[in-house]
């Protein structure tokens, strides 16, 4: 970074500064990160983003509101957060109303008021909320690399969590009721989620690389950062072997999706019609792929009676400290307790038990 800027440490502060000169003009601003690397990180992007579209702002006139999303859009990046997509799709919701170019200065405390009024009246009161965060969190980026004032500030609306959030958890019966009249490869997507308890988006992710010759498949990019493996049994291994028979692998080899439309092994990609279209015709309570996870929980502490440590490993939650060792899963272990699971459709497996295993 010779010649371009410097980092240094402030006694004053716990986070690493950063000084660096465009246009003749130098600058410095604290990073607002603790590591070295991820200062150095900061001080790349800051220097990017002078040279492409002009030294940052010192006051807040200039700050668009293109920029300032985009600001909270590079502060997910840098951060490695998995959920980028979801976060382009709520950032929309804003440039639908606030075009890119107006000044963030127009975004005051009463037109965003309205705003929110309206979203209300749009979408669900948990998508209003995020949308209420991530707005937020875009003002405190700005405000932590100088590029909005602090005085400026608006008051954005604080959306409560909807009573009962998070609480639907369709039962076996209800899934499948779904399944019955779903496409065999939305089928095999509830399934799987079921019983392997893993979120929608790694199960979209895995390709036929990730599935070995011992019937163990391997999560490489997980949303908490740490790989997880699979031992497939029971219903899982039905599934996959099923989905290999039909060949729903691609003509790429390995890197074809194992869960996928058809034979091309394109990704699932987003589902919301299929599932939407399909909860109508089932009949079924709406609940979204995430409350599979919730039942897959229930199923395996409250039905299967397996303890919490071994269900927080296989979903790829974390505990605190204390499960932060177990990194390696007891494959055969685990298998014994996959291999009583089964499908409540005859059509999809045809190895189910009528009882549970003790």
């Amino acid at each position: 970074m010779r010649g371009d800027g410097f980092l240094y440490r402030d006694p004053r502060s716990p986070y690493w500064w950063a000084s660096w000169s465009v246009g003749g003009t130098r600058y410095r601003k604290s990073t607002g990160e603790r590591q070295e690397r991820k200062a150095r990180a900061w001080l790349r992007e800051a220097i990017i983003d002078s040279r492409v579209s002009g030294a940052p702002a010192k006051g807040s006139k200039s700050l668009t509101v293109g920029r300032l999303l985009e600001l909270r859009r590079k502060e997910y990046q840098r951060k490695g957060n998995k959920s980028i997509d979801t976060l382009d799709t709520l950032l929309k919701i804003v440039l639908a109303e606030f075009k890119g170019e107006r000044r963030a200065l127009d975004l005051t405390t009463k037109r965003l008021e309205a705003f929110f009024d309206d979203l209300l009246e749009k979408y669900s009161q948990s998508t209003v909320r995020q949308v209420s965060l991530h707005l937020s969190g875009a003002f405190a980026e700005a405000v932590r690399r100088g590029e909005f004032s602090q005085k400026d500030l608006p008051h954005v609306r604080k959306i409560s969590e909807p009573k009962n959030a998070r609480l639907r958890a369709p039962s076996r019966e209800e899934l499948a009721a779904f399944t019955a009249v779903a496409p065999i490869w939305l089928s095999d997507f509830v399934w799987f989620a079921f019983f392997s308890g893993w979120r929608s988006g790694e199960i979209k992710g895995l390709t036929w690389s990730d599935y070995d010759s011992d019937k163990v498949i391997h999560l490489q990019d997980s949303k908490s950062g740490k790989p997880r493996i699979l031992p497939l049994a029971g219903a899982l291994l039905d599934i996959v072997e099923r989905r290999r028979a039909e060949k729903v692998r691609p003509m790429a080899g390995g890197k074809a999706h194992i869960f996928s439309r058809n034979a091309s092994g394109a990704p699932l990609g987003d589902i919301r019609k299929a599932w939407e279209r399909n909860l109508r015709a089932s009949g079924v309570e709406r609940f979204t792929p995430h409350d599979i996870r919730r039942s897959a929980a229930r199923f395996r502490r409250q039905t299967q009676g397996i303890d919490s440590e071994r269900v927080q490993r296989m979903f790829g939650w974390s505990s605190g400290k204390m499960l932060t060792r177990y990194n390696i899963v007891d494959t055969e272990n685990l298998r014994a307790v996959l291999d009583s699971d089964c499908i409540e459709s005859p059509e999809v497996s045809d190895s189910c038990q009528t009882e549970t295993p003790e």
